[in-house]
């Protein structure tokens, strides 16, 4: 049966759903966040980012519920990618420094790096959106 799961995910991820295939192209056992220890706030806002689903001007424009995604900033489309690496509101030097510790390589995107699973990355972009106030 779990094979079987696989296999329609593995297919479906093709056509439906490319964002979260690309963040979790398998099918696991147990969620990411068992035994985390984070809030259930968090493990909600870590969801919606590697659902490709939260609360990005770009998304709720998608959706209908914006007229246009363009960042507050007002230099293009805000997207997680946007937030997390170009958009000039936020200091993120920091924020680099510690994940460059972790994964030894600088972030590419955030695709990648909710790919990675890892608890201490995700710590960390939900203390720089604490930080920022930013509601995603």
């Amino acid at each position: 049966m779990l094979q079987r799961w696989g296999e329609q995910f593995a297919t479906s991820g093709v056509s439906r759903g490319r964002w979260y295939f690309d963040v979790q192209n398998c099918v696991s056992l147990k969620p990411w966040f068992v035994g985390s220890g984070f809030s259930k706030r968090d493990i909600s806002c870590i969801c919606r980012m590697r659902l490709g689903h939260c609360c990005t001007a770009s998304h709720l424009t998608r959706i209908g519920v914006f007229n246009d995604p363009t960042c507050q900033c007002g230099e293009e489309e805000e997207t997680l990618d946007h937030i997390f690496f170009v958009c000039g509101r936020y200091d993120r030097g920091g924020l680099y420094a510690k994940i460059v510790q972790i994964t030894k390589e600088a972030p590419l995107s955030m695709k990648y790096l909710l790919s990675l699973n890892n608890l201490k990355i995700f710590q960390l972009l939900v203390e720089f959106l604490r930080e920022y106030d930013i509601k995603l």
